[in-house]
Parts: structure tokens; sequence; C-alpha cells
């Protein structure tokens, strides 16, 4: 019997979790970890210019993009995991939670390393067992196919009080929903405890570039994440990988190969916290003249911030990225036709899904930076074989 490697498991886990944090930093969105190998990300785009919604219009053109830039987001998070970790991933993307975990579980029946994207909600559906979707047990499932129930197909035949008569009215009520492809659970993001980024391939100071050169790089990096998400901190880290004493060529062409991990963490030394990259380079450089170590065997470096604090917002040209970061900090209003009184409108949670009605409320001058309708990722990765 081999031995669990605990270390191994939550060193792969942290590594993905920042991947997949790096591209929520991007996009504005959140992240749900369910368990060490298995997250839900919700991704708001932002664009220019006013897009044609995928809901209104199925197969218009700017709906074609949203799907391939979908897809090209999925590639780099599959890739990324896998030169990071050694493992695979697989992945399913669609309008909620319920799609994207159901897209996820058909790549995995297919032997797994994949993505799957739910286009047609009604045609992936049609095939599926009642008994994968949430909330169908083993007892509920005998009674489901003690009256021909095995496929969502067969829930179409039926009316929600038909269905009620079977397995009671709020049963009936959630799995009728499931059914028609609608799922109203929100991606939960937990609190955040730290923010950074890090690079571990193609490391080499024997080059014009010497290691403040990297390090700057790296500080402008989280800086930019730190303000993509809205946060300041007040401590670091600088994490550094350092060849192994007689370790040979890497397995792969500029790869770190057989390598020791370093890391040592200070207080950031200002007054309050921060996320300017100079202030964060400054004491990296710091940290990395304290470890002592000998440049040409360092084969990656990361920065890690912590103790973050959320960055209080007011309105203004950003307001439309702060309400989806965070909701709450935005009053919107607007002023009536009929006199000049101010209509409050109700604000919008940050992880829901942006329906008409929340669509219409949003102030026409940030419209245009909205499309109406998230992308739900679920992200399962194992062990490569």
């Amino acid at each position: 019997v081999l031995p669990y490697d605990y270390d191994g498991y939550e060193d792969a886990s942290n590594k993905v979790g920042d991947i997949l944090y790096s591209y929520i930093d991007e996009h504005h969105g959140a992240i749900e970890q369910v368990s060490c190998d298995e997250s839900y990300l919700e991704f708001y785009f932002e664009d220019e210019v006013s897009v044609a919604r995928g809901n209104d219009i199925p197969y218009s053109v700017d709906h074609i993009e949203t799907v391939e830039r979908l897809r090209s987001i999925g590639d780099q998070i599959r890739k990324q995991i896998l030169d990071e970790t050694g493992c695979t991933a697989s992945i399913g993307i669609g309008k909620n939670k319920l799609l994207a975990k159901l897209a996820t579980n058909h790549v995995k029946e297919k032997g797994g390393n994949g993505f799957y994207i739910v286009d047609d909600w009604k045609c992936f559906l049609k095939g599926i067992h009642l008994r994968t979707l949430p909330g169908v047990g083993y007892k509920m499932n005998q009674k489901l196919q003690d009256h021909g129930l095995t496929q969502v197909c067969d829930i179409w035949d039926l009316s929600e009080g038909e269905l009620s008569r079977i397995i009671g009215p709020r049963t009936a009520c959630k799995l009728y929903k499931y059914c028609y492809g609608n799922d109203d659970r929100l991606v939960k993001p937990a609190e955040r405890k730290t923010i950074g980024a890090e690079c571990n391939y193609g490391v080499r100071f024997d080059g014009p570039y010497g290691v403040d050169h990297m390090i700057l790089g790296l500080a402008k990096e989280v800086e930019k994440r730190m303000n993509n998400v809205g946060v300041l901190g007040r401590h670091i880290t600088l994490k550094v990988k350092v060849r192994q004493v007689g370790a040979g060529q890497p397995g792969k062409f500029n790869g770190h190969g057989m390598c020791d991990d370093h890391s040592k963490s200070c207080k950031i030394p200002v007054n309050s916290a921060t996320r300017d990259s100079t202030i964060i380079a400054n004491s990296a450089m710091k940290l990395y003249s304290d470890m002592d170590l000998d440049k040409n065997d360092i084969r990656g470096m990361g920065i890690v911030i912590s103790n973050l604090e959320v960055e209080k917002y007011e309105n203004g040209p950003n307001a439309i990225s702060s309400w989806l970061r965070y909701g709450d900090v935005i009053n919107y209003s607007k002023t009536s036709d009929d006199d000049s009184t101010n209509e409050h409108i109700k604000e919008p949670s940050p992880n829901e899904a942006i329906t008409d009605e929340t669509y219409t409320g949003i102030p026409s001058n940030y419209k245009a930076s909205v499309i109406t309708t998230p992308s739900t990722f679920s992200t399962r990765y194992s062990t490569k074989s």
C-alpha cells in the first residue's frame, strides 16, 4: 500500500489555487473551492462596447466569440495546471453551477483531461440520468423509476404539479428547474487570504537581466492582480526554487528540474496596507539579500502578499468594476423624469447572475461594459497517470 502524500496534495492544491485566482482576478469573478481538487469559477467579461447576450441571441456572432474565448481560457488553465503540477484537469463550462458540474462529469466519463462547453442546454440535458442531478439520492431515484422517470427528458413530459404528486412540492420545484437547465445557486467565494505571482519556467540569470529585474516584474504583476480585486496587503513572502546539489538536466527544456524550496517573510515596512509595486519589489529584494542564495542556482521565484484588506470604493468611473467585486459599496440612484427626486435602485449581489431585471437597474453609463450572462467553470484535476 502506497503512503498518502499529504504534502504533495497540499502543494498541488495551492498551485492550482494560484492559477485559478489569477484568472478570477483578470475577469472580476468569484471562486468557490469545493474540495482540494474541485472548484467553481464564475467569470464576468467586460468590453468597451455593448454585446449581444447569449440567451437572447443563441447563435449571434458575439455569442460565438464568447464561446471561443471560453474555450481559449479553458485550454490555458488546463495547460498551466499540467505544466506547474503534472496534474491533468477536467473543465466543464455552462451558464450556472448545475450545467458546469454536469459538463465536468461528461468530460470525466470520456476519460478526463479535457473540457466541454454546454452551448445548448436542451440537447445536453436530454440524455442525462436523473440520478446524476443534485439532490437525487438512491431512494428518490427509485421513486422516480417506479413512475418510469429515468432521464431528464422524461420530466419534460410532466407538469410541475404532476411531479409534485410523486416526490413532493419542494423537491419537485427544484428538480423541475434543474431539468430545464436552471440553477440559482450562487458561486460563493471563501475569504481570500493571499494573492501573489510566481514564475518557475525559464528562470536563468546568466544573461543581461538580474534578480532585481525579475522581482520588479513579479511585483508589478502582483500589483495588477491586487488592483483587479481591490485589495491591499501588509505582509510579504518571497518564494525561491533553488537547484538541488547534483541535480541533472531538467526533464523539460528550461524547466526548473529538481529543486529545494526556500521562503522568507516580513511585514511590509509602511504605515498602511499597500499594493505599490515599488514598495513590494524593495521589500522582496531585502528578503532575497537576507536569504544569501547563489543566483546561478535559482530556478523559480514568487511573491505572495498576505494580511489582505479590502479597499473601499466611492462612486466614480470604476464603479461597475467595484460592484462586480463587492456589490455593497455602490449606491445606484437615478433621476426621475418627472422631478429631481432620487429613486433608489436595488443593489445586486456581485455573485448573482445578471438577469434582465438587474441589467435594467444598472445605470446606462455602466451598461456598455457588461455582458449580462456570467459563465461558470467547474474544474477538477487529478494526478496524471
